[in-house]
């Protein structure tokens, strides 16, 4: 009985979805002035009814043809409508009452939800994607606890957890040198090279928080930090340079043949990075 109520409503979601098909696509006079062009990335944390020049749209449809990142704030009334070559990252907002995708999208997975206790006509589903076959409600929650129930008009969706706060940032293993050679045997230090990019400034790192699998910063002297600044990459941007000590790197944190590094900058902000290392036996 369930497993033909389940068809029935997917077969009823299929046939609403082609009726909204053609009724969006005969009729010009509804569709709204918010439009997301292709090759364009918007922030949408803002009420649609009103587009970015000030203009009223008594709809409050978004037509997604480039890429959308709904965000708290963001006010669909109408519909989320994703065309063929368009992408929707939904990371919060009010959206009701449903999300349209294109048929026939050009990408393959075209709507990207991130939340938390995920169900799917309220069957509890895991992250990654998931297959609607042609449509589902899909309820969780968002990273601030909000509760949402969105009817999904499509073939899939990928749902991913809230996405961190850690930032990536670019390392190298001792600088200047490759492979990465390590005799975990060795009583000296390695050096660490943390990079600095135009997205991040390397100066703002506390070298007291910097770990390399485990091994913290090297102190010498009267609590001095082995820790200096310097333009390793020829970049014409200052980096930090830390060495950490070897005989405290722990194996048991290398991952695929590389050494995971984490920090924190002076603000606060959490910081991990990663580089290959080639372990050598001991002399």
């Amino acid at each position: 009985m369930e497993r033909k109520k389940a068809m029935l409503k997917t077969g009823c979601l299929r046939m609403l979805v082609v009726f909204m098909a053609v009724i969006l696509c005969t009729a010009p006079i509804l569709r709204a002035d918010v439009t997301i062009p292709a090759s364009e990335e918007w922030d949408i944390d803002w009420d649609v009814h009103y587009d970015i020049d000030g203009t009223i749209d008594p709809t409050g449809t978004l037509w997604v043809y480039g890429t959308a990142n709904v965000l708290p704030g963001a006010v669909i009334t109408d519909v989320l409508l994703v065309g063929q070559y368009g992408t929707a990252n939904i990371y919060g907002g009010d959206i009701a009452p449903y999300i349209m995708l294109d048929a026939y999208p050009a990408v393959d997975i075209p709507l990207t939800v991130y939340g938390t206790d995920f169900t799917i006509n309220t069957f509890p589903v895991g992250y990654g994607v998931q297959m609607l076959y042609g449509g589902g409600t899909l309820a969780g929650k968002y990273e601030d606890g909000t509760s949402f129930n969105i009817s999904i008009f499509g073939n899939s969706v990928n749902l991913q957890p809230p996405p961190s706060d850690v930032i990536e940032v670019t390392i190298d293993i001792k600088p200047g040198s490759f492979p990465n050679a390590i005799n975990l045997g060795s009583n000296g230090v390695v050096p660490v090279a943390i990079l600095s990019t135009p997205d991040f400034d390397a100066m703002t790192v506390d070298p007291t928080s910097v770990s390399l699998a485990g091994s913290d910063v090297a102190v010498r002297g009267k609590g001095k930090l082995l820790a200096h600044e310097e333009d390793v990459n020829g970049d014409g941007m200052t980096d930090l340079i830390v060495q950490v000590e070897t005989e405290n790197l722990d194996p048991g944190q290398f991952q695929n043949g590389s050494a995971i590094l984490t920090g924190k900058t002076t603000d606060g902000t959490e910081f991990t990075g990663s580089d290959s290392i080639n372990i050598v036996p001991p002399a």
